[in-house]
């Protein structure tokens, strides 16, 4: 799926799941469309993570895999990943960039759970404690969705 596919799709799940989240919680809902621009504003995070995880991709030096890698022979497909594996380590496993790549998404998801957990609280008037639940709550029901589900 294209990246903007995926990121109206994300926008989509997580403005429902909000919703869904502050009805169980027995919080006023109010208008689904401004809920729906609030959380797209929140997804803004999304923008600035693409920008810096393809500067990253682009630190990156380029990679020579010999065939045995690209297409190994049937019942050596074991040895053609350990090669494809190998070779990554040795040229990109110490570099500052790749090594960032790997902690990037986690930071993403916390600072849009935390947007989320400001946007509630000024948005819908929640305390911060319950804007933090449901953020949360209602983030992490996403992400899951998003692994169980392959859309």
């Amino acid at each position: 799926m294209g990246s903007a596919t995926d990121f109206i799709v994300r926008w989509i799940l997580y403005a429902g799941l909000l919703l869904l989240t502050i009805k169980i919680f027995g919080g006023e809902t109010g208008s689904w469309s401004a809920l729906f621009n609030v959380v797209g504003y929140v997804f803004a995070v999304t923008m600035v993570y693409i920008a810096i995880d393809a500067l990253l991709i682009n630190m990156l030096s380029s990679l020579s895999f010999p065939l045995k890698a690209w297409s190994p022979v049937a019942g050596e497909e074991e040895i053609g990943l350990a090669l494809w594996n190998q070779i990554i380590q040795d040229n990109w496993g110490t570099t500052l960039a790749y090594n960032l790549r790997y902690y990037l998404p986690f930071t993403v998801h916390a600072w849009t759970a935390a947007l989320g957990t400001i946007a509630l609280h000024f948005a819908r008037e929640f305390t911060w404690k319950k804007a933090a639940a449901i953020s949360v709550m209602a983030y992490i029901m996403l992400i899951l969705l998003k692994a169980l589900i392959p859309i």
